[in-house]
This record gives C-alpha cells, sequence and structure tokens, in this order.
C-alpha cells in the first residue's frame, strides 16, 4: 500500500474497511501496532530534518564560504521562497521544466568551479535521482503487468510539465512516454493544452 500526499484514513476500500483500518492490519505486522499518526509523523519529521540538513547546513555553507555569500543572507532568501512548504512538497513522477534543472546543474558547475567536488557530485546526483524516479514508473508498471507492456494502450493524462500551460521542456512526461515506446507499448497522450508540442516532441525523438 502506498500513500501519495496525506491520506483519507475514513474512506472505504472495496474490502468496506477504512483505510486506517487496513493500515492498521499492516502496521501491526511489521511491530507499529495502532499509532499510525505516529508513524507519519515520525516519517515527516526524518523527511523534514534530512531536507533541513542535507539541502542547507553542509551543500549550501560550503559554497557560500568559498564564494564570501553570508549563509545567513541566503537562508533569509530562502526562507521567503513561498515554493518551500506544504504546497510544493508532492510525491510525483519527478520534477520538469528547463529552470529546476538548469538551476540545479548550475549549482553543479559552481561547486566545481570553487573546488567543491563532492558538493558538486551531490547536487548532480539530485538530477540523476529525478531521473530514475521518472523511469520508475514505467518500472512499476512491468512488475505489475506480468513483465510485457507489450501492445498495451496506455493513456497519459497530461504531457506539459506544469498544469495549464503548453510548456514540455523537460517535461517528465516525454521520459515516460519514451520507456513506453521502448517496451512497445501504445501510449496515446491527452493534455488540454500542450498536444501540439507533444507532436512536435514525439517527432524529434525516434524510437
Amino acid at each position: 500500500m502506498i500513500y501519495i500526499g496525506r491520506p483519507c484514513l475514513e474512506c472505504r476500500t472495496q474490502s468496506g474497511n477504512s483505510v486506517g483500518e487496513n493500515s492498521l492490519l499492516i502496521f501491526s505486522k511489521v511491530g507499529l501496532g495502532e499509532d499510525v499518526s505516529g508513524l507519519f509523523n515520525l516519517l515527516g519529521k526524518i523527511d523534514g530534518t534530512a531536507t533541513l540538513f542535507a539541502f542547507f547546513h553542509h551543500e549550501v555553507n560550503a559554497l557560500c564560504e568559498k564564494t564570501g555569500a553570508d549563509v545567513d543572507e541566503v537562508a533569509y532568501v530562502m526562507g521567503k521562497d513561498r515554493r518551500i512548504g506544504p504546497k510544493f512538497l508532492k510525491a510525483s513522477i519527478g520534477f520538469g521544466g528547463s529552470c529546476f534543472k538548469k538551476d540545479i546543474l548550475n549549482l553543479v558547475y559552481l561547486c566545481g568551479y570553487y573546488g567543491l567536488p563532492e558538493v558538486a557530485a551531490y547536487w548532480e546526483s539530485v538530477v540523476k535521482i529525478n531521473e530514475w524516479q521518472t523511469h520508475r514508473v514505467v518500472d512499476r508498471m512491468l512488475e505489475t503487468m506480468f513483465n510485457t507492456i507489450a501492445g498495451k494502450k496506455i493513456a497519459v493524462f497530461g504531457f506539459a510539465f506544469k498544469a495549464n500551460t503548453g510548456d514540455t521542456r523537460e517535461s517528465p512526461a516525454n521520459l515516460v512516454v519514451r520507456d513506453l515506446l521502448a517496451e512497445h507499448a501504445q501510449p496515446v497522450v491527452t493534455d488540454p493544452k500542450a498536444i501540439p508540442d507533444a507532436k512536435r516532441a514525439m517527432r524529434s525523438n525516434s524510437y
């Protein structure tokens, strides 16, 4: 059972049990008892701590020391970014768009330039893990469909990297469709605004 976002523990499954009740059955088998909310809180705390220290206290601070930037001023600016918070902390098939990847690769370049190869490798791994997450979509399909999706029609709802736009630059959907075609599936793409760009993206790739 995989939860993406905040689960509705009162919602009913086909068995008639609530999601929370089914969760208790699973968690009790691994020694977690009935403290489901405690588990969610614990994972949230662990992820928050990992994000805080891994992304800021080490990598950003090291670059600030090399460039002479004031780490407290950098922290202040980061704290003003409305994207840092629950609204953007959503599980997905990977981030898209040209800006995120470009900004991270700029960090890779700057860290390499200032003699911080370990930090550069860390930020480069963020790009790699994002691509891995995107490829994992089709891998999970294969796991649940007897290791083949050849000849199957698979709907792809949305091709732009951001809702309500026609912008397909660095869209993770592009990678997903490419992986589907590589497995000889028949993806059917629909998007209210991005179909023209999706067609061009498909024509620009050879499968």
